[in-house]
């Protein structure tokens, strides 16, 4: 009976083991696909940002020729498409016009994507519109209207983003900690970095460098 006994916890043992091994190769496999996805997204989101730079280079040139046509049609400037009850009554002072607020919006984006100031722990909508030149009510009235977010909701993928290729980057950032990293992109609080990471890859960064170092190594 004894014998019986252990023979049938081992028996229940190994199949618990057998189910958790299972259940833990599962998880993996999920946290591997979405290191990939963020890679992927990250590695996409550097090329359409030089094929959009060109692109845009491109219709700027065309500008004065579309200006020129313009003038010889007279043709008449049409209205602007409605906005949103809440937005319109929050801008109802503002001048801005549309060509305005498309030339502020390729500025902002400019910034983001072709300077690391959002690294800058202080880095606040006054600063951002500094740098494009502008005032801070245009600036929020852009990121309200033409990216739909917030200006933290704007900024914090950026810092994101490039948490994640600095983890990738081991020659130069492996000797960090996760802590300077979060610091190097504009975190002054660990805890938010950990949160906003989680929200805006899916994962903790803990096991994205994880992933990121095991890439490099069998790279």
């Amino acid at each position: 009976m004894v014998m019986g006994g252990v023979a049938l916890l081992l028996v229940v043992t190994a199949v618990f083991l057998a189910v958790v091994w299972r259940q833990k190769r599962r998880l993996d496999r999920s946290y591997a696909d979405l290191y990939s996805v963020n890679r992927d997204f990250i590695d996409t989101q550097g090329r359409l940002t030089e094929r959009l730079r060109g692109a845009s280079e491109a219709l700027t040139a065309k500008d004065g020729e579309i200006a020129a046509l313009k003038a010889e049609l007279g043709k008449a400037k049409e209205p602007a498409p409605e906005q949103p009850e809440a937005t319109a009554v929050k801008y109802q002072s503002s001048s801005l016009t549309d060509d305005q607020a498309r030339a502020l919006a390729d500025a902002i984006q400019d910034v983001m994507e072709n300077t690391t100031a959002f690294c800058d722990c202080n880095f606040s909508l006054s600063a951002l519109a500094d740098l494009v030149g502008s005032n801070s009510k245009y600036v929020s009235q852009v990121i309200n209207d033409t990216f739909h977010k917030s200006f933290n909701d704007y900024v914090n993928p950026y810092r994101i983003h490039l948490a994640c290729s600095r983890f990738a980057d081991t020659a130069a950032y492996g000797n960090l900690t996760m802590k300077a990293v979060a610091e190097g992109v504009g975190f002054k609080s660990y805890t938010s970095f950990v949160n906003i990471f989680r929200k805006v890859t899916g994962i903790a960064p803990s096991l994205y460098r994880k992933m990121a170092l095991q890439g490099a190594q069998e790279s």
